[in-house]
């Protein structure tokens, strides 16, 4: 984005194929999404929006005029916390203290400080996960590395610039394991080195970035004062919903915690193909209504893969065409979990409700739906 010339380049080629391009930059916290950029002269990741040129006045990019701001505590409730007791009070306390160990309650403890506050000597201390409704920009620093035992700090100060330079090359080429049919990827042997300046903004609204994990503390684990990066925390701060497969299960973590880091917010491709809509359909889309902008799990089918298929191009139109349609289903979304505890099973039962709404296109409903939709 910073070069104008391949861009320019980009979007004569779709102008020359009859189509009118437009540049979308969200301001993604807009969006739900709690991530802010210190610098604002780098817009992060930006759309291409094209439309074919007839239709192309009708096409309005997306506008929020109400931003859909959450807690951060709200937002990885589920995906943070998810042993603690969450059943309904209709216990007596004694009953309760009873039937919880006391490990259960130990984990409960931790978990409330970090979604609403702590008292501290009499005093009430909110949590950093309900004061604040963003987070920094997930790119910036968070992923740094620097090679093994190349560090400024291990020579003398005198040549530590040139250490630095040093450490930016790549010295022992290490495989690492990689995902089903994709081959074996050599990388530096390299470790973590978050700036201190980040990792300290990070910490101010309680995480700890350099503390990766592949899961999050059970109960009777030791429980951290910052919450580490897990794939499943990420997912939610991504807006990403915890039941969709992304393939990713088979990396290794860091390579896990990169992709999501990376990862493009679904609300927003969601937010541009209801603008494409309106333009293709007339249709008045109101962004700002309630579900306007969530995700539905019948959205979700299985399916040949795009770069398997024997005809891309006509799967490509035949997925555009479904989840074209589908757009105009009201959200069939099943509720959270009400209970979520160290020896309960029911979020089986909720998972099974995602399953059973994930297999609307596979039990007959399409047909239904292709017939509604001729």
């Amino acid at each position: 984005m910073s070069d104008s010339h391949p861009m320019n380049r980009i979007i004569g080629t779709y102008n020359a194929l009859g189509y009118n391009v437009q540049i979308f930059e969200p301001k993604l916290s807009d969006f739900g999404i709690p991530q802010d950029r210190d610098d604002e002269s780098d817009p992060g990741t930006s759309y291409l929006v094209g439309i074919v040129r007839d239709l192309a006045p009708a096409l309005q990019l997306p506008v929020i005029r109400r931003p859909k701001l959450k807690a951060i505590a709200d937002i990885i409730d589920y995906a943070a916390f998810p042993y603690r007791t969450r059943k309904p009070g209709l216990l007596s306390v004694e009953k309760k203290q009873k039937t919880i160990s006391s490990s259960q309650r130990k984990y409960d403890a931790w978990a409330f400080e970090r979604l609403h506050a702590k008292v501290e000597f009499g005093e009430t201390m909110p949590s950093p996960l309900r004061k604040f409704v963003t987070l920094p920009d997930f790119a910036d620093g968070v992923n740094s590395y620097v090679t093994h035992n190349k560090m400024a700090g291990e020579v003398p100060k005198a040549n530590q610039d040139e250490a630095i330079e040093e450490a930016d090359a790549p010295v022992e080429d290490v495989p690492i394991k990689r995902g089903r049919g994709r081959p074996k990827k050599l990388i530096p042997n390299r470790e973590l080195k978050v700036p201190l300046h980040i990792e300290r903004r990070w910490s101010k609204r309680g995480f700890d970035i350099t503390a990766r994990a592949g899961n999050i503390p059970e109960v009777g684990d030791g429980l951290p004062d910052l919450l580490p990066l897990t794939p499943q925390i990420l997912k939610a701060l991504r807006g990403i919903p915890s039941y969709w497969n992304m393939d990713i299960e088979s990396y290794e973590l860091h390579e896990q915690i990169e992709h999501l880091c990376e990862a493009a917010p679904p609300v927003v491709a969601l937010a541009i193909a209801r603008s494409i809509q309106a333009a293709l359909t007339g249709d008045v889309v109101d962004l700002d209504a309630q579900n306007a902008l969530e995700i539905n799990p019948a959205w979700i089918r299985p399916g040949p893969r795009v770069e398997s298929a024997a005809d891309p191009g006509a799967l490509v139109a035949e997925l555009w065409k479904k989840g074209f349609r589908s757009l105009s289903l009201p959200p069939k979304l099943p509720g959270p979990p009400t209970i979520y505890g160290a020896d309960d099973d029911d979020d089986d039962d909720w998972r099974n409700q995602l399953d059973a709404s994930a297999k609307i296109w596979t039990q007959g409903e399409e047909e239904d739906l292709d017939e509604d939709a001729a």
